[in-house]
């Protein structure tokens, strides 16, 4: 994930003539200089999940494919996570090519956009969801967002599970970790099989996080973080998630 510190609009231009219709003009949400929306005045706010890149030929929701998120709030910010929807066990061709998630997700992770600068947008585009009305994320897109963002695929592709041990990919621990412990918390499945609650946010400086090196280059990762005998899932710059139980 990242903290937002510079979010903006920024004016664009469409032309939609191949759609019979004329030039039009917009705003995009831009965050440090990602493109988070298209078109502001374009996106349907109240869908869930949310598409954010809305076709630059005809300007309506849900022409293209692709580019949604679920817009979900934890304390003190907005976040902007994968949808289950096209990585759930058990979905169709259609909903994982329909409801991917768009590339900011998938290069750079989560943005999470502060409620103060959630509510200054919100006050030029009143469209925009109150954020006591924007849902709480829960454990299960949580453990969805995790796998986007965890080094080299080390809790396997989204929606799936990891292609092997996460021992046989650890070269060493920080804290020393049991090999049984390190594959039970690399499989996704004991994360998955929690009840699908809230999530509970500590900084990762109140937590013992673990570094694990991998690969032979000796890279240095850190997945996880344990509080009070609990673990959970660490996410950069520095938040460890728990389930709320």
């Amino acid at each position: 994930m990242w903290m937002v510190t510079d979010l903006q609009t920024e004016p664009r231009s469409f032309s939609f003539e191949s759609s019979g219709q004329g030039y039009h003009r917009d705003l995009a949400l831009v965050a440090d200089g990602v493109t988070l929306v298209n078109m502001m005045g374009r996106v349907e706010w109240s869908d869930d999940p949310i598409q954010v890149e809305i076709c630059t030929c005809c300007g309506f929701a849900h022409c293209a494919t692709g580019n949604y998120v679920a817009s979900r709030r934890v304390p003190g910010f907005i976040v902007l996570v994968a949808s289950p929807r096209a990585y759930q066990e058990g979905a169709d061709s259609y909903s994982l090519s329909e409801y991917a998630a768009p590339s900011f997700i998938r290069q750079r992770g989560a943005p999470m956009i502060a409620l103060s600068d959630w509510n200054r947008l919100r006050s030029d585009h009143a469209d925009l969801p109150d954020a006591p009305d924007v849902k709480p994320l829960r454990w299960s897109e949580a453990v969805l967002q995790a796998q986007f963002e965890a080094p080299q695929r080390l809790l396997g592709d989204p929606g799936g599970s990891a292609r092997e041990p996460l021992s046989k990919n650890a070269l060493l621990t920080e804290p020393a970790l049991p090999a049984a412990d390190l594959d039970r918390l690399g499989d996704v499945r004991s994360w998955q099989a929690a009840a699908d609650c809230g999530v509970v946010l500590r900084s990762a400086r109140e937590t013992r996080t673990y570094s694990l090196v991998v690969g032979s280059s000796s890279d240095e990762v850190v997945l996880f973080g344990e509080l009070a005998g609990t673990f959970g899932l660490y996410f950069k710059p520095g938040i460890v998630m728990f389930p709320e139980l």
